[in-house]
């Protein structure tokens, strides 16, 4: 028969419950990330105002939510933006459910980006041709005149 363990007291028993117990832990809750605060402005200044007219018709699909982030705008300043644009005709309306908007460029507006596409094309050929041009003045003007 093996020999026998010492027994411990109550005292001691009463301190390693309390103490070893994971069980009577009382459980603690897990924090909730907490999302940050945008802080979008309410109104537009003149120079933002144009900057939105200008950028909002070059987006692909547009939405109060990506016209919001876009800009750092409320979402009804985005709503009144939208709105606007799709009534002078530089937006065409997809779908207009309840509180959500889907607009995407009208016809209107591929044709003036497009003709704004072949302008800039255009210059640029114009400027290469005069630097083109150019070089090639200066580089008669620098070689040296040989005796026949």
């Amino acid at each position: 028969m093996p020999p026998k363990k010492e027994q411990k007291t109550k005292e001691q028993k009463l301190q390693a419950a309390l103490a070893g117990s994971k069980k009577s832990k009382k459980k603690k809750w897990a924090k909730g990330r907490v999302k940050e605060k945008k802080n979008n402005t309410p109104v537009l200044l003149p120079d933002q105002y144009a900057t939105a007219i200008k950028e909002i018709p070059k987006m692909r699909l547009i939405t109060v939510s990506a016209v919001s982030e876009k800009l750092r705008c409320t979402g009804s300043l985005a709503h009144r933006l939208i709105r606007k644009l799709a009534k002078e005709g530089t937006l065409k309306m997809i779908m207009d459910t309840r509180g959500f908007l889907l607009y995407t460029k009208s016809a209107k507006a591929i044709r003036e980006e497009a003709a704004r596409a072949k302008a800039a094309e255009e210059a640029a050929a114009l400027q290469k041709e005069k630097k083109k041009a150019a070089k090639g003045k200066a580089k008669k003007e620098k070689e040296p005149k040989t005796k026949k």
